[in-house]
């Protein structure tokens, strides 16, 4: 069966504001937060709105990590093509529209904290998770289909819980020994003596 996959694009984008210098030779301090996944929340009136040096517009929001009690800062990019996914990341964290930020604290989202290097620095880099890279499946099975799935599932699993399975994958699928047609030494047989 095939798949198709939707990526979130925001690595794609362009994001030139100056990130954190972390220490190089790709060790984290005890200060750092480890990679992974995180619940956060934006916090309100923590925004700053500027332009990079190439004439980008962009939004820096500072992220309570909540398990950790600690804060991070994520980058929003609004090039042309930045601009749909940055949106989803406001709106995710709660923002319905305006002339400010308000509501950007009211959700709990998803956080992934990395860390790359770029011209030779270690940078830690925040991203908002907004569900846009969930595999979705291309040819989606019917109920009958799925039914029949489903009983194949339970009777595999019947097999394997009572070591039948083991025993098959040992002795290969009809119950022949596992590698009866691979070649091996030759039998032995007696020698040919020559009488003539």
């Amino acid at each position: 069966m095939s798949t198709t996959q939707q990526h979130e694009q925001h690595d794609d984008v362009e994001n030139d504001a100056q990130e954190p210098d972390l220490p190089d030779g790709g060790g984290q301090s005890a200060d750092d937060i480890p990679a992974g996944m995180y619940d956060a929340q934006g916090i309100e009136g923590s925004e700053q709105i500027g332009t990079a040096d190439t004439g980008t517009d962009q939004v820096i929001v500072d992220l309570e990590l909540v398990d950790l009690k600690r804060q991070v800062s994520t980058i929003l990019p609004f090039t042309e093509a930045a601009m749909p996914y940055s949106l989803k990341r406001l709106r995710a964290l709660g923002w319905e529209g305006g002339d400010s930020f308000a509501g950007i604290g009211k959700n709990l989202v998803k956080v992934v904290v990395k860390y790359e290097t770029y011209n030779g620095k270690r940078r830690m880099k925040v991203d908002i998770f907004t569900g846009q890279g969930r595999i979705v499946m291309k040819n989606t099975m019917n109920d009958a289909e799925r039914r029949g799935f489903f009983a194949r599932l339970n009777e595999f699993a019947k097999r394997e819980g009572s070591g039948e399975v083991n025993r098959a994958a040992a002795t290969g699928a009809r119950g022949y020994p596992k590698d009866w047609d691979k070649g091996g030494p030759p039998a032995a047989r007696p020698p040919r003596v020559n009488l003539g």
